[in-house]
């Protein structure tokens, strides 16, 4: 158990961290009508630094949507799940986002929305937000709920429900009172009968004897003969009814010689059943109690494992992407450099001329027009400003860093300051708003090379921008 409590309080502080920096606010309606469409909007709040952001949101079976507003983010639907990646998050610290939920045309119920919010901040951390869970009701018009009518408690809440097998002679007495009442009730109930069957064959023989003047002697007979049988069967329910009198006389009497202690005695023992059926009874509650609860906690832990799979695999398809869009640029650099290259064998003759006066390339010289280290991409000045925006010179600028957003640009800068690296400056290509952050200028390509070859010492993915 102890083991469990710090694995809980060590992932919520975990879970606490990813969400301090980002939330969102849901509005969903709490119910829905079949085959009708409704909108689910989400306010994000997040920090100003973020470079990618992923939103999911898991729908139920049957249910479709559609997208709405995104800003700028790719939506897809696909097996019952929304999801609205942007691979640069929107720039304002507050955005709203909304797709619409198409309901199916027969689905009364009660439905379970979940999701969350997957975002990179400009430290390349990973961080998550849970949306709370929603839940939806679908009516369904067609059916009503009617309440049965409960029946009246006729059995005695004061005595118990069944009598001990082994009672004392006066115990035994007191319970043959209590048959004694019922028999008296099924005497009464007999009694009630017997007059309601002298009645009617009152009645029946009230209309034999007006109906015995117009019908033929036959039917007077056979009148007859019923009647004789309807007095016998009066008279075995009078005898009956008499022998009954008789027991119900008994025992009364029996009843009467009862004493008052004895009475104490049956009623002590229907009161300490009732003490040891409560006690069951809260024994029973307690332990139900307690498998409900553990019940919940491992339905809890299963959660927290499905969501620790679900951001591993999220995970997963960041790097995925992150690879995807290295091999993009690695492809560019080898598009740019073949470009170079093909550009005529008067620019190549004069790359091979520059890169000889490098002493520090040594012999491998010929070889560096052709590999990473040698690779140049040319551009205009125009293109670009400088600090505070100011026009940047011709030549040659040994780039360090590119970052697509200014803050992460003067981060980088301010680090190479606190390193002893204080030269570094920030231009910015107007045309792809990306910001380069250079360590060394020059006129003269070879100067340049060598100076790139230094900066390759810490910075690998160093290259040379050549401004005309």
């Amino acid at each position: 158990m102890l083991k469990q409590i710090i694995f809980i309080f060590l992932f919520g502080g975990i879970a606490a961290s990813f969400a301090q920096n980002l939330e969102a606010l849901q509005k969903i309606p709490d119910t829905v009508a079949s085959n009708s469409t409704f909108v689910i909007t989400t306010t994000i709040t997040k920090p100003q630094v973020v470079d990618f952001m992923e939103f999911t949101q898991s729908l139920p079976a049957g249910f479709t949507a559609t997208s709405g507003e995104n800003k700028g983010g790719t939506f897809a639907f696909k097996k019952n799940e929304v999801r609205i990646i942007w691979l640069v998050a929107p720039n304002e610290a507050s955005c709203l986002i909304t797709y619409k939920v198409k309901v199916p045309a027969d689905a009364p119920g009660t439905y379970t929305i979940t999701g969350k919010i997957i975002y990179i901040s400009g430290n390349n951390e990973r961080n998550f937000f849970v949306l709370p869970v929603k839940k939806i009701t679908v009516p369904n018009p067609k059916t009503s709920v009617k309440t049965p009518a409960q029946k009246p408690n006729s059995e005695p809440t004061h005595l118990p429900a069944t009598v001990p097998e082994k009672l004392s002679p006066a115990a035994k007495k007191f319970a043959d009172s209590l048959k004694l009442a019922n028999y008296i009730a099924e005497t009464e109930s007999l009694r009630a009968f017997l007059n309601r069957e002298e009645e009617k064959a009152a009645m029946k023989e009230s209309a034999a004897y007006a109906k015995q003047e117009t019908e033929s002697s036959s039917d007077y007979i056979k009148h007859s003969a019923t009647r004789a049988e309807n007095e016998a069967t009066l008279a075995e329910l009078k005898a009956k009814l008499d022998s009954g009198q008789l027991g119900i006389n008994r025992l009364k009497a029996e009843l009467e010689n009862t004493t008052l202690s004895q009475k104490n005695v049956l009623i002590a023992i229907s009161t300490k059943n009732n003490s040891s059926v409560a006690k069951t009874d809260l024994l029973l509650a307690q332990l139900k109690m307690k498998s409900e609860f553990n019940q919940a906690e491992t339905k809890r832990l299963k959660i927290e494992l499905a969501k620790a799979n679900e951001n591993a695999a999220s995970t997963l398809r960041i790097i995925n992407l992150k690879n995807s869009a290295a091999n993009a640029q690695a492809a560019l650099m080898l598009s740019d450099l073949k470009t170079n290259l093909d550009s005529g064998q008067l620019e190549i003759t004069k790359l091979r001329s520059d890169l000889d006066k490098i002493k520090v390339i040594g012999s491998n010289t010929s070889n560096a027009i052709s590999s990473t280290d040698g690779l140049v991409r040319t551009s205009e000045s125009d293109y670009f400003l400088g600090e505070n925006d100011k026009p940047i010179s011709n030549g040659f600028y040994v780039i360090i860093g590119t970052f697509s957003r200014k803050e992460n640009a003067d981060r980088f800068r301010a680090t190479n300051t606190l390193e002893g690296r204080p030269n570094s400056k920030i231009i910015q290509n107007q045309f792809t708003k990306v910001y380069n952050i250079y360590e060394f200028k020059s006129n003269n390509r070879a100067e340049a090379e060598a100076a790139r070859l230094k900066c390759k010492a810490v910075f690998q993915d160093a290259w040379i921008l050549k401004l005309e």
